[in-house]
C-alpha cells in the first residue's frame, strides 16, 4: 500500500527500513554538525597561526629596515623591501607614512600614491576604532582574491627624533598582504 500526499504517492516502509533511517538520520545530523565545528575551529586555529606569522614578520622586516632608516640609507630600504618581496608568498609589501602615503615599495610601485582607506579592501580594518584594529585580517581584493592583511605599526622610538618630531607617537605602518590562494 501507498500513501498519497498530492500527486505524489510515497512508498509505504517496513518497519526495517523505519528503524535504518531512524539510526541513519540522526548519525548524519551529528556528522554534519560535528564537520562544521571542527572546520570552523581549524578556521580559527588557522587565522590566530597566521596573525601570529604575520606579527612576528612585520618585526623582522621593521628591524631589517631600522638600521637603513637610522642611517637614511633610502637605497638600502628599497633594496631590503625588492628583496623580501621577490618571495611569491608576499603579495603586497609597502611603508606608509602616518597619512596613507607610500614611501616605499618593491620596484618602487605606487611610490607617492595615498592609499584610500574608504576603499572595500581597507574597512574590514578601517570599520573599527584605531584602539580595537586588529592586527591581521583575511580581506578580499578588487581581484576577488582573499589575501590575510598584515598592519605593523611603526612607533617613534628616541633614536627616530633626528627625522620625526618626539610628541609623533607612530612615523608609519608596514602593510604587508600574504597570499592564502
Amino acid at each position: 500500500m501507498e500513501a498519497e500526499i498530492g500527486n505524489f504517492q510515497l512508498p509505504r516502509l517496513s518497519l526495517r527500513a523505519k528503524v535504518s533511517l531512524l539510526i541513519v538520520i540522526p548519525i548524519l545530523i551529528v556528522l554534519a554538525v560535528s564537520t562544521y565545528v571542527a572546520y570552523h575551529n581549524q578556521r580559527a586555529r588557522t587565522l590566530a597561526s597566521m596573525s601570529l606569522l604575520a606579527s612576528q614578520t612585520g618585526e623582522v622586516i621593521e628591524a631589517a629596515l631600522q638600521r637603513d632608516m637610522l642611517a637614511s640609507d633610502f637605497d638600502g630600504i628599497q633594496h631590503t623591501l625588492d628583496s623580501i618581496a621577490s618571495n611569491g608568498s608576499i603579495q603586497t609589501l609597502v611603508l606608509l607614512d602616518t597619512s596613507g602615503k607610500i614611501v616605499f615599495a618593491p620596484q618602487e610601485l605606487g611610490v607617492g600614491e595615498r592609499l584610500d582607506n574608504r576603499s572595500e579592501s581597507c574597512q574590514p580594518c578601517h570599520a573599527y576604532e584605531p584602539s580595537s584594529r586588529p592586527s591581521g585580517i583575511v580581506v578580499s581584493l578588487e581581484d576577488g582574491s582573499s589575501v590575510f592583511r598584515s598592519m605593523h605599526p611603526i612607533e617613534n622610538q628616541p633614536s627616530c627624533t633626528g627625522c620625526h618630531p618626539a610628541e609623533q607617537r607612530l612615523i608609519g605602518l608596514l602593510l604587508t598582504d600574504f597570499s592564502i590562494a
